[in-house]
């Protein structure tokens, strides 16, 4: 894919998914940035199609059990189809152990309330991924009517982290234990 394919595809996901918001009875959280996409972006006729797309999230929650601590971690996102044909979104979810020592010993059901907030953000997230599809389309459209836009077929495309964020991304992401670990 060209290098605007890349970005294109780039922005628009950063656009679409950092900073959603979600609130449960137990815990809010929100996406502070994409760290990086993987997938199946195909082209024919001059036109872009996404058949599988692997993301990963970083995000922030605060459980109202425990005022004024935020807990961080990782998402991953994996988009792409089912056995009945449908579109489906997986989320999950990896929390930073750093943010587990200074709780209370009864951390465990508050880090099930967190991780269940950011997992239950998968319906949000089908939503902005539909988005970014029928953006996808839009794009192809104008790409085919004024024909600025190819791109060659049937490549795998990965992308690796953008420059940094305004924000420090935590350090934890590379070797960061599952939630229940």
């Amino acid at each position: 894919m060209s290098e605007d394919g890349q970005g294109w595809v780039w922005d628009e996901l950063d656009e679409k998914l950092v900073g959603l918001k979600h609130r449960t009875p137990r815990a809010a959280c929100k996406t502070t940035s994409l760290i990086s996409y993987r997938g199946q972006l195909s082209s024919g006729r001059k036109a872009l199609r996404v058949h599988e797309l692997d993301l990963e999230l970083t995000w922030e929650a605060h459980a109202r059990a425990v005022e004024g601590h935020t807990f961080t971690g990782l998402a991953k996102v994996k988009f792409g189809g089912s056995e009945d044909g449908q579109d489906v979104v997986d989320v999950e979810v990896a929390v930073d152990p750093h943010c587990l020592t200074a709780l209370p010993e009864e951390r465990e059901k508050l880090v099930k309330d967190v991780v269940y907030a950011v997992e239950s953000m998968d319906a949000t997230i089908m939503v902005q991924l539909n988005d970014f599809l029928w953006d996808m389309e839009k794009r192809n459209r104008l790409c085919e009517l004024d024909g600025s836009c190819a791109e060659p077929t049937g490549v795998a495309v990965s992308k690796a982290p953008a420059p940094a964020p305004a924000f420090p991304v935590p350090s934890f992401v590379p070797g960061m234990a599952p939630a229940f670990a």
